[in-house]
Parts: C-alpha cells; sequence; structure tokens
C-alpha cells in the first residue's frame, strides 16, 4: 500500500474505511484559515441547520455532541443534543442512545490490558495458548497482533461476499453466537504472515472476547460491566447481544435513538435508503461493535483514560497500560512508529486507538470511530491541550457526517485554543 504519502491521500483512505470504524478527521484545510480571527459559532444553530436540511434528504434526525477542555466553561463539559430521536419521535436529550459500534474496541483492549496487569494473560499469548484445539489457521497469532490490527484474519464485513455478511444481509435479525462467527471467519485464508502488514477486521475482537471469556469464565457484558461501566458511572451504556430492544432495559427505551440506512448503492431490498436499522441484531458486531451508549458517557470514560491519573489516585487505567494502548504501528504497512508526535504523514493504529496529525488543532489527534447500520460515532482526544469530544449521530451517509466533523471541530478549537 504506497497511497499515503500526500495529504489528499491520507483523506481519501480514511474515507474509504470509515465504515469499518477507522475514519480520521484530519483535514486539508489551509492553517490560515482555520486560524483567522475572530471566528464566531453558534455549534447548536448550526447543528440545527444541518438536521433540517439533512432530514429529508439524507434521512437524518438527530445528532449529540458532548465535549470539553480546561479552557471552557472551567473544565465542565458541554453537550449539545439536536433534533429528533426518530422521523416522528421525542427530542434528543441526554439520555438519548445511540449504537457505537467500534469503538467498543477500545473497551476489549482496556480489559485486556488489565487481564494482563493482573498476570492471567500476557500480550505475547497466542491463540494456540488459549485454543489448542480449534482455529488452526490462526495458532500462532499473538493478543497483541489482534489487537492491533496485524494478525492477517479475514473481517466480517470487510468483503462483498464475506459467509457473516451474507448469512446477515440474508435475515438482519439472525442471532449469531460468537462460535457461529469465528467458525464462519476461519474458513476463510489468512491474509498474510501475521505481524507482518496491518488490515482492519472485525473478526480479531470477536476472537478476542471467547478469550475473555476463557480467562474470566465471565461473558463481556459481565466484564464491561465490573471493570468500566460500574467503575466510570457509565450508566447509559450496554452491550447488545442480539436485539437493542431486548437487551436495554425496558424503562431505557424511550430513549433509543432510530438509526436509518443510507447505503452508497441500492442493490437490493435490504439496503434500500431509509430502511429502519434500530433493531437490527447486534450479535455480529459483537465484541468488534455491540455497543450502545451517549456521548455523556463516552466522554467521560474517554478522558478517563487520558486523565485519571491526574485528577485521583485510584486511577481507573495505569500509566503503563496507556502506553501499551498507544504503542502504534502504520497502517500503510505494518511497521511501528517509533515516535509517532514526529510524523505529521503517518497514520496509526494502537490497541484500538488511532493517530493521525489534525491540521485544525495541528496537533496529533487519538481517537476511534465506530460504525453500524443506520449509526456512526466519534471519540477524540487531543493530549496537547486536553481536549475530548464525542458525536453520535444516527446515520451513516460517511460524506455527510465528515462534513459535520469539520463544523464541530472549528467550533471546539475556537473555544479551548486559549490557555
Amino acid at each position: 500500500m504506497k497511497f499515503f504519502n500526500s495529504k489528499n491521500k491520507k483523506v481519501s483512505f480514511l474515507i474509504i474505511i470509515f465504515f469499518n470504524s477507522i475514519v480520521g478527521c484530519t483535514h486539508n484545510k489551509n492553517l490560515s484559515e482555520v486560524n483567522a480571527a475572530p471566528y464566531s459559532m453558534d455549534l447548536a444553530k448550526e447543528l440545527d441547520i444541518f438536521i433540517d436540511k439533512e432530514q429529508s434528504i439524507n434521512e437524518i434526525t438527530g445528532v449529540s455532541v458532548t465535549f470539553q477542555c480546561p479552557a471552557f466553561q472551567k473544565g465542565s463539559p458541554k453537550t449539545w443534543n439536536i433534533g429528533l430521536q426518530s422521523k416522528q419521535g421525542l427530542p434528543l436529550s441526554d439520555e438519548s442512545l445511540f449504537q457505537s459500534g467500534s469503538i467498543i474496541k477500545s473497551m476489549v483492549s482496556v480489559i485486556i490490558l488489565k487481564l494482563e496487569e493482573e498476570k492471567k494473560l500476557s500480550l505475547n499469548n497466542t491463540v494456540k495458548d488459549f485454543f489448542p484445539n480449534a482455529f488452526e489457521k490462526w495458532q500462532n497469532i499473538s493478543l497483541k497482533q489482534l489487537l492491533n490490527m496485524t494478525s492477517g484474519i479475514k473481517g466480517s464485513f470487510r468483503s462483498e461476499y464475506d459467509p457473516v455478511k451474507t448469512k446477515f444481509f440474508a435475515n438482519a435479525y439472525y442471532k449469531f453466537s460468537t462460535d457461529e462467527i469465528l467458525n464462519l471467519m476461519h474458513e476463510e485464508d489468512i491474509k498474510f504472515k501475521p505481524g507482518s502488514e496491518y488490515y482492519y477486521s472485525n473478526t480479531n475482537y470477536v476472537l478476542l472476547n471467547k478469550i475473555i471469556e476463557k480467562v474470566t469464565g465471565n461473558g463481556l457484558e459481565i466484564e464491561l460491566q465490573k471493570r468500566i461501566f460500574e467503575p466510570l458511572n457509565l450508566n447509559n451504556s450496554y452491550f447488545i447481544k442480539h436485539l437493542p430492544k431486548e437487551d436495554i432495559p425496558s424503562y431505557k427505551l424511550v430513549n433509543l435513538m432510530s438509526g436509518y440506512l443510507h447505503p452508497e448503492k441500492e442493490s437490493s431490498s435490504f439496503h434500500l435508503k431509509g430502511t429502519e436499522t434500530t433493531n437490527f441484531s447486534l450479535s455480529s458486531a459483537n465484541g468488534a461493535g455491540a455497543l450502545i451508549s451517549t456521548t455523556g458517557d463516552l466522554n467521560f470514560y474517554l478522558r478517563s483514560l487520558f486523565l485519571n491519573n491526574k485528577q485521583n489516585n485510584n486511577s481507573f487505567f495505569s500509566e503503563n497500560q496507556l502506553q501499551k494502548m498507544m504503542t502504534f504501528i502504520d497502517v500503510s504497512n505494518g511497521n511501528k512508529i517509533p515516535d509517532i508526535q514526529k510524523s505529521k504523514e503517518s497514520i496509526g493504529y494502537g490497541l484500538a486507538l488511532l493517530s493521525s496529525y489534525n491540521e485544525i488543532f495541528n496537533e496529533r489527534e487519538i481517537f476511534h470511530t465506530g460504525g453500524t447500520f443506520g449509526y456512526s460515532s466519534k471519540m477524540s482526544y487531543f493530549p496537547e491541550k486536553e481536549i475530548s469530544y464525542v458525536y453520535k449521530i444516527n446515520s451513516d451517509n460517511r460524506i455527510k457526517i465528515i462534513e459535520m466533523d469539520k463544523v464541530i471541530q472549528k467550533y471546539i478549537f475556537q473555544q479551548c485554543k486559549a490557555n
């Protein structure tokens, strides 16, 4: 892969892989234009205009944005909830629940790193250490290679005819088991020698789910609750094993956002633009994408990863764990990036965190995105100024979402650049 040498090509790469939840927000924007002063924007008004325009054209009814930085309202988080939860639904609120897709991967990574700190496993353990009599093609793949996408295992929903995608498209309400997904994807050949290249694969995190269950004796939903949701008081975050309307508490159903498809091409009845996706099964997403949450919860989670050590002595996540999580490999070749801060061109993937240079903020952005059918999310952190933001929107229209993200970023930059 040799198409990462220019900024324009880097943006193209990020757009291409948005649905696989690794889109970046590296924009070819002239810095003098971005930094021009004075710059005044009412973000709520801008988002309201965006929703009004896109609702009838692109089936977008609502967006939630939370951001936080020390320079804005004494460091307290600010949330905007714009639009409706469905086409004829209630207005958005801080409790509105969106599918969050691949953002869950960072949580799976946190659990693995915590288990390593407890000496229950090592990132150097291989699949063979846990399942010596299964997954023959994957035996020598390490946990680290699963986490940083260098395993070579083919990913579900990455090709036109992969077996999981084919089965899901035949019935979007079908309940997959973890073993069924793994067995279907194990039929596919390995793409390359493990550790030699980068390839984004959802299957990696389905396998990590199974390894967590093997090591702890608990399902992923229990480990998420015990290790992340409860310690951080994330009371609006849920792992969905099958149907969202069955797997979240009944009293929270009033807050569930409806999702609407926006396919690139309408090749079948499943792909019809505007198809509601709210209760499609998330069982195929599994440990790779079956998360429902709010922007407020995810903003607090993100800041807990990076700032908890500065705020109290009872660290949610140790500095050693964070440094391992932020060991990045170059997505263009799979090689380790020695010093990510010195590179403006490289896009790095760590242990379920991405890093790319952001020209609006003039610094490295640490982030992950999430996409399911009818929903898109992003959580992002800028270490130099301790800026975080999370957005969620009930659409998978990639182009419009990137346009919206530019507006959000420009506003946040202006509010947080002082001090």
